[in-house]
Parts: structure tokens; sequence; C-alpha cells
């Protein structure tokens, strides 16, 4: 796999002419730190996450600070619940795909200003078909399955995968079985089926940023794990992979409601049962008469119960009349 980056991709014209007229006045007493190299100046997030930009400043004299959003507007303070500018930071609530671009942080004094590009690139939860631009990946379960991440760039770059599952890892990264070398290569030692999905190598410079996308499928048999089978509440109550909850044995106190919530980037839905235990009457073999006449002076009565034994069940004898 290989993305390249140049210095001049996703920048704008009226970027560069914006950058240009600050930059050019030269001789500058406030020297913001950072400005000669990228560190925290490229940020990879996954959606709605936090992120926050630092403006450090090394200067002991006067000085104000102001943020340009990546639509050029300018913020000074907070301006929404998102967007939050304190003690030279900018920080963003909450992002979304439109916050993606170049930022930048002008800090002034009584007659110089200096200025400091960001680059964020905010990468969506949920990708679309058009989005898998990489290929159909088929592994062996069992196997081990390497990802090549081949960045060409002229400039600093920050890289990062995105696995399933909203993960991510940077170069030199593990998590448990899948780890990030440092040429970027993601390894998957060991395939197992719950690895399956979408796998995405993401580059940016403060210049621009590309991505490629691979959907892995995990092939052969899978092996039966019954902590896969159901998630056992308790000793009445299991939950199933497929979101079934199965109640066993309903009794008084299994009564109530019961609510399923589901979730996604998008939004949340619900379903509610309202489960509701009552006791079953017994029921009688034979069918019923009105009176019994027997010519024995001993009675031995018998009832038949066809009934469920988990319930509880009362019986009650009425009198017989008897005949001599």
């Amino acid at each position: 796999m290989k993305i390249t980056l140049h210095s001049s991709d996703r920048f704008t014209l009226t970027e560069v002419e914006n950058a240009e007229r600050f930059l050019i006045k030269g001789q500058i007493s406030s020297q913001t730190e950072g400005s000669q190299g990228v560190p925290g100046r490229i940020q990879i997030v996954l959606e709605h996450a936090e992120v926050t930009l630092e403006c450090n400043i090394l200067s002991s004299g006067q000085q104000s600070v102001e943020w340009m959003l990546p639509d050029l507007t300018t913020l000074e303070k907070s301006d929404s619940h998102r967007l939050v500018s304190e003690h030279n930071r900018l920080i963003i609530k909450n992002t979304s795909l439109s916050d993606s671009g170049l930022y930048h942080c002008f800090v002034r004094t009584n007659t110089d200003v200096d200025i400091v590009a960001y680059r964020l690139t905010v990468r969506e939860r949920l990708l679309s078909p058009s989005d898998l631009n990489g290929k159909k990946m088929n592994v062996e379960n069992g196997e081990s399955l390497s990802l090549p991440c081949l960045v060409t760039s002229s400039q600093p770059i920050e890289t990062r995968w995105f696995l399933p599952k909203h993960e991510s890892l940077k170069a030199s990264n593990k998590k448990g079985r899948i780890y990030v070398s440092q040429n970027n290569t993601l390894v998957i030692q060991n395939v197992m089926h719950e690895d399956a999905g979408e796998y995405s190598c993401l580059a940016a410079n403060l210049h621009g940023a590309d991505m490629l996308s691979h959907l892995v499928v995990v092939t052969g048999e899978k092996e039966e794990d019954p902590s896969d089978v159901s998630e056992v509440l308790d000793r009445t109550i299991s939950l199933f992979p497929n979101g079934t909850l199965s109640i066993y044995t309903a009794n008084f106190s299994s009564k109530g409601d019961y609510k399923c919530i589901a979730s996604n980037a998008a939004g949340a839905d619900t379903l509610t049962y309202h489960l509701h235990v009552a006791l079953l009457p017994p029921t009688i073999k034979e069918e019923a008469s009105e009176s019994i006449s027997i010519n024995i002076d001993t009675v031995d009565s018998a009832c038949a119960f066809f009934i469920d034994p988990r319930k509880i069940v009362k019986r009650k004898f009425y009198a017989v009349t008897l005949v001599t």
C-alpha cells in the first residue's frame, strides 16, 4: 500500500495568500514554540473525539492570540459549546468531518505578528462502500496478516491505523495480537473471526491527508467458545449475541419493563417490552359434572392436574354427595 502526499496538496490559494500576508512582515520578537517543527501540529482523530491544539508562546511581553479556522473565520474566544479558546489553546469538542482542515494560531504584539499552522484530520466512524479504495483480503483463521502502509512525503507526516470497533494504533503501538511496526506495517498474528472488518491507514502532513482502506474477510471454521453463545446475567436470564434476551422460569420478580437500546454514530433507537407474570389456573382431567352419586360408605377422591410443574397450585376439594 502506498500513500503519496505532495507539499501543495489541499492548500488553497486563499490560505497561501493569508499566510504570506502575515509572514512577510518578518523580525518576529515573539516566537511561537513549534513553529520550526511539527510536534502536535498534525493530529488525526476519530469522529466525536475531543482535540486540543496548543499554541505555546515563548515571550515575556504582552501579546494576543487569535485562531483562524479552516473556513478562514477567526475565533478570539469561545463562540459555542464545541469551540473553546482559552490559555492559548483551541479545544474542539465532539469533532465532525467538517472540522478537518488547516488551523492557524496568530500571535500579535505591539509591533510584530507570528503564525503557526495546524492540520486536523477527522476520520468518520462508519465508512461508506466508496471509501473502501483498497483491496478485499481473505485470510484463513489462525494465519497471520500484514498490511503495509508506505507513505512518501517531502514534509513531516503523521500516520495512524484505524481498526474495527473504533480502535486505532500509531507506529510502534501494540494491542494484543495486533501491532504496527516502525515502517507503519500493520501485523495481525493468529487471525481470528473477530478481526474481520475495515482497516484504514491514514497519513497527513501540514498540507493535506490521504487514506487507503481495506476490507479483511476471515475464512475457515470458527471454534466454538461457550462464552460466545450467550452472556449469562444470572441463573434465569441469558443475553445472546444477536440481542435476544431469554428468561427461564419466569416468576413474579421477573415482571416489569425490559428495554432494548441499539445505537451507532448516527443515533439510537429503543424497543420496550412489558412482562406481566400471572399464575395459571389448574386443569382437571375429568369433565365437570353437577353431582356424583356413590353407593358406598367410604370415598377415595382423586384429582389429576395438567399444569406446569414450575407453577404453584393450590388444590381444593369440594363436597361430594353420598347416596346410601
